[in-house]
Formats: structure tokens, sequence, C-alpha cells
């Protein structure tokens, strides 16, 4: 955004968290504790403003305040440097998916749906 933000809600405290504005504007100070804002994360590639799991890569390069600054050491963001492991397609590791891949297009009253269904491990 060209636009100074302001993420601040009532209530809200934020502790050990990064802010930035990927656009020409600021961030305003976060409610809270061992924050950081205005200061570039340095993702390894995050072209724009839009989260896109095929072409971002949000892992932290070599240097970023974001190392080690978050709750007990951790980094801050998505790819923490602890046991979580984040999947840029949102399936959760370890559980099945389920997708249905096709589908009738209408169908007529009383009349069965036909559906191909196919599941994928993580």
């Amino acid at each position: 955004s060209t636009n100074t933000l302001d993420v601040n809600n009532s209530g809200v405290i934020y502790e050990n968290c990064l802010a930035y504005n990927f656009g020409s504007g600021n961030m305003v100070a976060l409610n809270g504790s061992n924050n950081f804002e205005n200061i570039n994360p340095n993702f390894v590639s995050a072209a724009d403003d839009s989260f896109d799991a095929g072409l971002d890569d949000y892992h932290l390069q070599t240097g970023s305040v974001a190392m080690g600054n978050g709750v007990a050491g951790e980094d801050i963001g998505i790819y923490n440097s602890g046991s979580f492991v984040f999947n840029n397609f949102g399936y959760t590791n370890s559980i099945p998916t389920v997708k249905i891949t096709a589908i009738t297009n209408s169908v007529a009253i009383d009349a069965d749906v036909e559906v191909t269904i196919a599941t994928n491990s993580n």
C-alpha cells in the first residue's frame, strides 16, 4: 500500500512480531513488545503483496531481522525454526487430502450425481 497501515485493534497485543508494508507506505508501531515495524523481512521470494503459493517463497534469507527474534528465540514467520512444518498449499502434513476432480454439471430431478474423487497423502 502507499498508505501508512495500522493493524492494531483494541485488546490485541503483539509480541515478537514483524510488520512490513511492501508498498511505499509505512506501518504504525504494533501494540506490545519486542516487535519490528518497517523492516523488510527479506523473504527468499515475494514479488508483491499478494500471497501466491506457486511463486512466493516465504523462507527467510540469511541476515533477516526475523531470524531468532520470535518467541523463545525462534524465527518470526510461517517457517519458524521450530517443529511446525508449513505447507504453502494449505494441506496439513500427514493427513490425506480429498479432491473432487469431476462432477456432473447439471442433474435432473431424481437423477444421480456423478462424481470422481481423488486422494493424496501428504
